[in-house]
């Protein structure tokens, strides 16, 4: 089992990075250089499908927890007991485990305890779930919703060990801050290029220094500071994945890593914006004027549904707009006309098909209407 660096480790770094954070548009301006987390840190870092159908649940009650489990659970130690018990049916302590990873990666709870019963409406199949649902969008959304509204809280809520491990690889740079020169050496040697699990590679690599728990020894936080406030441009990893090798199952989700538009955790759902990052896909950019009524449509405000209270809740209903607009997988790309190389992280885009036969059409302005002429 993966143990997580200590938090004291988390807090300064966070500290550090949001004070760049940009809530409207969802990126880091740092002096200038302006980065973002998109679906395509997602897929690389964490190897979780980013394509799919949107993880939201139709029955907000807890008929599903109930019909698995024949009872209604909120604590996590519960499925725990479930999960450690081998005489419990296989499907049970399956879709317990997978509640588990839900709560401690993509849909964190403020007390680490509780969880979302409605959930388990998608985790009604073990086996398929997580090759059917957008579990990465899920994660990349959750995170983001809760960066966009923490001027209004205390506590950042989501997997914030996502965000770290994003400025680790964009800012190799910052391994030295840490007094982890040689993990850096390691990276840009390509040790990532062919790992499974490249988060869980970094995570490892932080606790390698001891001293990261407390700050006040370590002094690390000025050193990062130092980093961030002196960084340029050829410092920044812009294209990091470039080399990295995804697993079969993943392969076809890189088409979408600049996918336009909403990204939903159930209720959560909030604006994906790689136009704004496009030099992390390769370099072009898009004119703000030329492109701006073709992204506006991905642009509107997005009203946050509440689960609480005894109405029903529709969220497909609430959320109809919003689907439609995932269901049209729209990406940068296809917004973006102008010849380029294709994303590093992609491959190159398969040949047109080729053009389509000229249907006919009866010429019924000859009597009887029986002759034909192209159309």
């Amino acid at each position: 089992m993966l143990s997580l660096p200590k938090s004291a480790i988390l807090s300064p770094f966070l500290s550090e990075v949001l004070g760049y954070y940009d809530p409207i548009t969802n990126t880091f301006d740092i002096r200038g250089h302006v980065l973002g987390i998109t679906l395509e840190d997602v897929l690389f870092l964490a190897r979780i499908r980013i394509d799919g159908k949107p993880v939201l649940v139709k029955d907000y009650r807890n008929n599903h927890c109930s019909a698995i489990f024949e009872e209604v659970i909120y604590d996590v130690n519960k499925l725990y007991e479930i999960i450690e018990d081998t005489s419990a049916d296989w499907k049970k302590r399956k879709a317990a485990l997978l509640m588990v990873i839900v709560q401690c990666i993509i849909i964190l709870s403020p007390n680490g305890i509780n969880f979302y019963p409605p959930l388990f409406e998608v985790l009604s199949d073990p086996d398929g779930t997580f090759g059917t649902y957008a579990w990465g969008a899920a994660m990349l959304a959750f995170l983001q919703h809760h960066l966009e509204k923490l001027n209004q809280s205390t506590k950042l809520g989501g997997c914030t060990w996502l965000l770290v491990c994003f400025f680790l690889v964009q800012i190799p740079k910052l391994w030295d801050s840490l007094g982890l020169t040689s993990v850096r050496e390691e990276m840009e040697a390509g040790q990532l290029d062919q790992h499974p699990f490249p988060m869980q590679w970094i995570l490892e690599k932080l606790l390698l220094n001891s001293a990261l728990g407390n700050d006040r020894r370590s002094d690390y936080r000025k050193k990062m500071h130092t980093v961030f406030e002196n960084l340029e441009d050829e410092e920044i990893c812009w294209t990091p994945y470039a080399n990295w090798v995804l697993p079969d199952e993943l392969k076809e989700d890189k088409w979408f890593v600049t996918r336009l538009g909403p990204i939903f955790c159930n209720n959560f759902v909030v604006h994906h914006k790689p136009h704004l990052v496009t030099k992390q896909f390769g370099g072009y950019e898009l004119d703000p004027v030329m492109h701006r009524d073709k992204l506006a449509i991905f642009d509107h405000h997005i009203r946050f549904v509440d689960n609480r209270g005894s109405n029903g809740h529709d969220y497909f209903e609430s959320y109809k707009r919003e689907l439609i607009l995932w269901d049209k997988k729209m990406c940068v790309d296809e917004v973006h006309d102008d010849n380029r190389s294709p994303s590093p992280s992609r491959s190159p885009a398969p040949s047109p098909p080729p053009p389509r036969r000229q249907r006919q059409r009866r010429d019924y302005s000859q009597v009887g209407g029986s002759s034909e002429k192209l159309s």
